[in-house]
């Protein structure tokens, strides 16, 4: 099953050691736990363990160029050690695991069954929601903020209002299968673009769109999905399971698949960079070499750039510059790769 590919990237650790100065466009993808990274005005944050600390312990922290990460604290008198009953900037244990998300100048974080609002620069850390089944995925509107929930007996697509959270969900959309879930949710064009993972035998990825307001909804594409869609000039960039790879398609207004980017051995993992579009060819434990291949506007291949074997997901890119997780023996660092003197693989 495709996702269980997916979720190998949520191993990779979540350090940091610095950050370029001018950063790109981080687009929070929900579950991958190394692509937690928020941007509020020029200020890019993350959940990261406190050096030397072990444990399963995070924080929240300020990336600035050429120095420590700085923990951000809400709290007077805060040593950043104390246990804390919310999901807060001090104490944020899974946060990363469920997504980082900036909206306007607040972040909102999920522990996987709570969505906390906080602002970097002061103020006691607000729970807006509050759940019991397995939060999986969230966006932050401008009217509402809309989520994905499985419980016991299935689950489905909610929207409560944003200034009023405490009101009860409105079913978006629902799921027909206890075991299925939704492991992705993006807004593009108006509609809320989700990838259902469906867990019945010979079950599949499905791209569902609905509405903000949820007064639509419709299955867009059949086996079709990804933990990003990426939209070209050429249509909507999305992932497709075959019986024994995967391939990166373009998906046109109907749906249907229109053209075949590349194929891949392993889940691909799609990431916007300007108006292009990045495709590594995915996270295989262990990795001897993998590639990053470059398309153009139009769904193009214009290069390949080769990635080091240790590094995660990729966390985000603009036109020139893709960025990376890696491990080393040194421990875990923030990777910069020049696209555009990046060594050919």
């Amino acid at each position: 099953m495709c996702i269980r590919k997916i979720l190998c990237a949520a191993l990779c650790a979540l350090l940091l050691t610095g950050c370029a100065q001018a950063g790109p466009a981080f687009i929070p993808h929900g579950y991958l736990a190394d692509e937690s990274v928020a941007q509020v005005g020029k200020a890019l944050y993350a959940f990261l363990p406190k050096t030397g600390e072990a444990g399963p312990r995070t924080y929240l922290c300020e990336l600035r160029q050429g120095q420590a990460p700085r923990p951000v604290c809400n709290r007077a008198g805060c040593a950043h050690m104390e246990q804390s009953a919310l999901v807060d900037p001090c104490n944020a244990y899974a946060a990363a695991g469920r997504g980082l998300l900036a909206a306007g100048d607040a972040l909102y974080a999920s522990d996987g069954r709570r969505i906390v609002r906080y602002d970097p620069e002061g103020g006691a850390p607000e729970v807006v929601l509050e759940t019991e089944g397995n939060l999986r995925c969230f966006l932050v509107l401008e009217e509402a903020i809309v989520f994905s929930l499985q419980g016991a007996e299935g689950g489905g697509f909610y929207s409560v209002p944003r200034d009023s959270a405490g009101e009860a969900p409105v079913p978006l959309y629902e799921l027909d299968g206890a075991g299925s879930y939704i492991g992705c949710a993006q807004l593009l064009d108006g509609w809320i673009y989700l990838t259902e993972v469906r867990m019945d035998p010979g079950g599949q990825m499905n791209l569902v769109r609905v509405r903000p307001d949820g007064s639509a909804c419709e299955v867009f594409a059949e086996n079709a999905g990804g933990h990003c869609l990426v939209p070209l000039e050429g249509g909507l960039a999305a992932v497709r399971q075959g019986e024994t790879d995967y391939e990166v398609v373009l998906l046109a207004e109907s749906g249907q698949a229109v053209h075949t980017l590349c194929t891949t051995e392993t889940y691909p993992l799609l990431c916007p960079a300007g108006d292009s579009l990045l495709v590594d060819e995915g996270l295989a434990f262990p990795a001897a070499e993998r590639a990053l291949w470059r398309y153009d506007a139009a769904g193009e291949l214009v290069g390949t750039a080769a990635v080091p074997a240790a590094c995660g997901a990729p966390l985000g890119a603009d036109a020139e510059t893709v960025y990376y997780w890696e491990e080393t023996d040194a421990g875990p660092n923030l990777v910069r790769i020049d696209l555009a003197k990046a060594a050919e693989r």
